[in-house]
């Protein structure tokens, strides 16, 4: 009983901290959940302005054949390989790709997949 009074006491004489720290909290976690849904719109954003100029790269859209992502490369099979503009490419950002006489592999990174995704979604 002693110990309930104390609680009381505490709880009665704190409420207004109490309330201000719990307040304090859930603005925080708010705050959080806000960036955090900046940061992947933005994100989705920035990848998506990469897919249309690597499109543009590669001779527009009507040029990609076949695309498919292997770990951090991805893999591009091309109608007409005169319409890739190599230098586009570097602009990008992608200085790392291997042409071959039927095929060109990109090295992009982790964004691989989803771009291979995207084009997949894309062609539909």
């Amino acid at each position: 009983m002693f110990y309930v009074n104390e609680l009381n006491t505490f709880l009665r004489d704190n409420a207004l901290y109490l309330a201000l720290g719990m307040e304090l909290i859930i603005v925080i976690i708010i705050a959080i959940l806000l960036i955090s849904n900046y940061k992947k719109k933005h994100a989705s954003d920035v990848l998506n302005e990469l897919f249309i100029s690597l499109l543009e790269a590669l001779g527009g859209e009507h040029n990609v054949v076949r695309m498919e992502a292997k770990g951090s490369r991805l893999t591009i099979v091309l109608q007409d390989y005169q319409l890739l503009n190599q230098e586009a490419l570097k602009a990008l950002g992608i200085a790392n790709f291997v042409l071959m006489t039927n095929k060109i592999t990109l090295i992009i990174g982790q964004e691989a997949a989803v771009i291979a995704k995207s084009w997949s979604v894309k062609s539909r």
